[in-house]
């Protein structure tokens, strides 16, 4: 499994703990009119089992956060930003560049759209050559 890191490539993971209540206060703030995501569990379903969800999403998210661990679900999960209002640029430029750090160690050296200094042209070339 991979190792979580910071954009210092240092290892994360050790001062900060994710509890119940937190995980609880996430779970509250859930918009029930939303569509499932990947995992297909609709929001008004997480919210309504807060009480009985909130301590073991606490527990594997915290073991997660320690180990550096990450399940190999949460790697195949595609994440999408769909920018709606400009408040929402701020908040997805910050994720994007620290999944950066992590997204571009995982990604297949054949991937070239979309991908920081990498160009379709490269496949092109390597596919002439």
């Amino acid at each position: 499994m991979s190792k979580i890191v910071n954009a210092s490539e240092t290892e994360v993971g050790s001062e900060s703990k994710i509890g119940k209540e937190q995980v609880k206060n996430y779970l509250d703030k859930l918009d029930v009119f939303k569509s499932p995501g990947a995992d297909e569990m609709h929001p008004r379903i997480l919210k309504e089992l807060t009480e009985e969800i909130s301590e073991p999403l606490a527990i594997i998210f915290e073991k997660s956060w320690k180990t550096g661990d990450i399940p190999e679900d949460w790697k195949r999960a595609k994440i999408v930003i769909i920018l709606k209002e400009r408040k929402y640029l701020t908040n997805s430029k910050v994720l994007a560049n620290r999944l950066s750090v992590i997204l571009t160690k995982s990604v297949h050296s054949d991937q070239s759209g979309f991908t920081v200094g990498r160009h379709l042209s490269d496949n092109i070339r390597r596919t002439l050559n």
